[in-house]
């Protein structure tokens, strides 16, 4: 009984200790503590973090009825990690409301396992040029040189999920199967889910 007792705290112990950074809806994670997180349409990256203080750089993106994107400047501050956090904004009814709200400046809701709370006033990313943000690191390193912060932490990394192959299966293989897969997602889309992703991959390519 012991012996089992001890196995599933053995278990147990590494989701005790998880420390996730999720965007909640309409919220995309730009970079954390100067890193740029890298996702892609079809999935987001989900940050796993030491417990504790990280700057987050964050925007928000949207669409309403009447389908155009809409998205914020990339905002600047910093959170508090404890177990699975989440940076949310409040639900706009219409894209008036959210244009509006961007315009005064977003208040962002940080929720985790202890606290919810709200940070208003944060400052936001300014950049030059016809991809002012293409470079969200270098804008970090401006920034924090600018206001003399010193990064404590060590970069965030990004939770990706990969696929292994099996055992003599060739890379091409596992490519087309997933080349297929991105394919069939496409189709399934709609209209406008088409239409979004036309938009995500245009801005991937000019970065």
């Amino acid at each position: 009984m012991k012996g089992l007792v001890l196995l599933l705290s053995l278990i147990m112990v590494p989701f005790s200790q998880a420390n996730s950074l999720i965007g909640g809806k309409g919220v995309e994670i730009l970079a954390v503590d100067g890193q740029k997180i890298k996702s892609n349409f079809f999935t987001s990256a989900d940050a796993q973090l030491t417990e504790g203080s990280h700057q987050v750089v964050v925007k928000y993106v949207n669409s309403f009825r009447n389908k155009e994107l809409i998205h914020s400047k990339p905002y600047i501050f910093d959170i508090e990690v404890i177990g699975e956090t989440e940076i949310a904004v409040k639900n706009f009814n219409t894209q008036s409301q959210a244009e509006n709200e961007m315009r005064k400046g977003l208040t962002w809701i940080v929720s985790n396992e202890q606290e919810t709370k709200k940070i208003a006033g944060s400052d936001t990313l300014h950049g030059e040029g016809y991809l002012p943000y293409s470079d969200i690191e270098k804008l970090i390193t401006a920034y924090n040189n600018e206001q003399g912060i010193t990064l404590a932490n060590a970069p965030a990394t990004a939770a990706v999920t990969t696929t292994p192959a099996t055992a003599g299966e060739p890379n091409n293989n596992l490519n087309q199967a997933k080349s297929e897969q991105l394919m069939q997602l496409y189709n399934s889309a709609s209209k406008e889910e088409r239409k979004a992703f036309r938009i995500w991959l245009l801005e991937q390519e000019m970065k």
